[in-house]
């Protein structure tokens, strides 16, 4: 597939978002009437939840679209567990330390205690900081069964997105098996097995993850790259996502996170039969940005706290507060880079050394 930039900054900008919404809640006040730069800030960094909804749909469109072109389940495994492993593993040892200097040496057991005014840390994170929750959440627990580990409350999306992975090809295999009767009943069972474990919650999202698949199965239909290459189309679905994103802001239900994700479902398809492009200055900073967007998600977190456990105080929305801010999202920013050097790009070369190890076995 030709890289898609667009969806690159797309991607980017998500977990950015994600990035933004939670450091304003654990570095600023909430909020007061500051003027109208203060309430479009608070607005952009509103939107950390609708993000994930964007994710899931941009994870069922190269993932599940991937599994489609490919249909191999080994590779297909191998490349999931390895893009997964090689960052939630090290996510959590970086949690562990983080926290624990948070914790045992900055002391702020306020914040760390879930007393520090924010919606991010509103749980004890000391009493999660154990071996028993870290491996729960190397394992995919984290939201389902258990909670997340330490401060790292973002991991919640990645154990279900972790699910959702193996659950398509069964549902793929229970509607695609034709001549294989007792493989389709045998998929069939354990997509219902699966939907038992997840519940509700894993259910809904599950259901958004897979619009991601149906724009990928639709985005090669001429009739709908005919009709999706009109601006008027394009203006009429950046309107659809306007609307559901400032629903959203009011009204917060799983209908609305569906909704949400079939508005962003609208507006991808339409970038991919449209063949929407971005200038050529911004091709390089939408790939650099999308390429660390899961490091930076997976560890963002306990980094953010311990930063606002050593300032040790909330900032007022002025000059002095947005610096402070943009330094600190300048440091995760950082960080991330860092650790995706040292450990998220290494995933491919680590899949390849697994598979030719289990294909040299299965020759053998």
């Amino acid at each position: 597939m030709k890289q898609l930039y667009f969806l690159d900054l797309i991607r980017g900008c998500a977990a950015l978002l994600v990035v933004m919404g939670h450091l304003r809640s654990l570095l600023f006040d909430s909020w007061n009437d500051e003027g109208g730069g203060a309430y479009l800030f608070y607005a952009i960094t509103s939107f950390g939840h609708q993000a994930v909804m964007v994710f899931f749909v941009l994870s069922g469109f190269f993932v599940g679209g991937s599994f489609i072109n490919d249909n191999n389940f080994l590779k297909y495994s191998l490349k999931r567990l390895s893009r997964f492993y090689v960052v939630l593993f090290p996510a959590l040892f970086l949690t562990w330390i983080v926290d624990s200097i948070g914790i045992n040496i900055i002391q702020n057991i306020e914040l760390y205690s879930g007393n520090g005014g924010n919606y991010v840390i509103n749980f004890n994170s000391i009493d999660r900081l154990n071996l028993e929750y870290f491996f729960y959440n190397l394992f995919y627990l984290q939201d389902i069964f258990y909670p997340t580990f330490g401060t790292n409350g973002a991991l919640w999306s990645l154990a279900y997105e972790f699910w959702f992975y193996f659950l398509f090809p069964l549902v793929w295999y229970s509607l695609y098996q034709e001549n294989n009767k007792l493989k389709k009943i045998i998929s069939f069972s354990l997509v219902a097995i699966f939907f038992s474990f997840l519940q509700l919650k894993g259910l809904v999202y599950f259901c958004v993850w897979m619009l991601g698949v149906c724009c990928h199965i639709l985005s090669s239909n001429s009739i709908l790259i005919s009709f999706f290459n009109k601006s008027k189309i394009f203006i009429l679905s950046n309107i659809i996502l306007i609307f559901s994103l400032i629903l959203s802001v009011f009204i917060k239900n799983y209908l609305i996170d569906i909704f949400v994700g079939f508005s962003f479902f609208i507006y991808l398809l339409n970038i991919i039969c449209a063949k929407i492009e971005l200038p050529l200055f911004m091709n390089g900073i939408s790939l650099n940005l999308a390429k660390i967007s899961f490091s930076m998600y997976a560890i963002h977190l306990p980094i953010a706290v311990l930063l606002c456990a050593i300032l040790n105080k909330k900032l007022l929305f002025n000059i002095e507060g947005v610096l402070v801010y943009v330094v600190i999202i300048i440091i995760i920013i950082m960080i991330s880079w860092l650790f995706w050097y040292l450990f998220e790009r290494h995933n491919i070369f680590i899949y390849k050394k697994v598979y030719n190890v289990l294909k040299g076995r299965k020759n053998g």
